[in-house]
């Protein structure tokens, strides 16, 4: 969970009060969780969404991705795979929040379109499509970066 509420929030100390939120409500809530509809850690992945929707909103601030190389042990790598993450990342912070949000459940966080569809309220049917959207747009922007 703070690795998740991490990702967007960059005091260290905000993303463990998240995390500490996360869990006060889940044991509120409790007795709303539905195995049927989906595993505890998307549930509580969904109450951390919320909260972290809130705190940028309260806020107003967007969330902001925490680099990749800053979520990942310093290995060494060649200059061009630095050069190519630099650009992603640079084309990921030009996405709108949504989108990051999405780009970050997704792919850092390896969760499914079924799972994300529940966290955000999204339709499932709706995800792929526009993960689709989000990746042209990623492509468009690094173009723009190369150039």
């Amino acid at each position: 969970m703070l690795r998740f509420v991490s990702r967007t929030v960059r005091c260290h100390e905000d993303a463990e009060e998240l995390v500490q939120d996360t869990f006060v409500r889940a044991l509120r809530s409790l007795s709303q969780f539905d195995e049927g509809r989906a595993s505890m850690r998307t549930w509580l992945t969904r109450i951390a969404y919320n909260e972290v929707m809130r705190y940028h909103e309260t806020r107003k601030n967007e969330p902001t991705l925490v680099p990749l190389n800053e979520q990942q042990n310093n290995t060494p790598e060649t200059s061009d795979d630095d050069r190519q993450r630099d650009m992603l990342e640079q084309a990921i912070r030009r996405l709108p929040k949504d989108d990051r949000m999405l780009v970050s459940m997704r792919y850092a966080d390896g969760l499914s379109i079924r799972d994300i569809a529940f966290i955000t309220g999204m339709k499932e049917q709706s995800l792929p499509v526009r993960m689709q959207r989000i990746r042209e747009k990623l492509k468009l922007e690094i173009r723009k970066i190369r150039d």
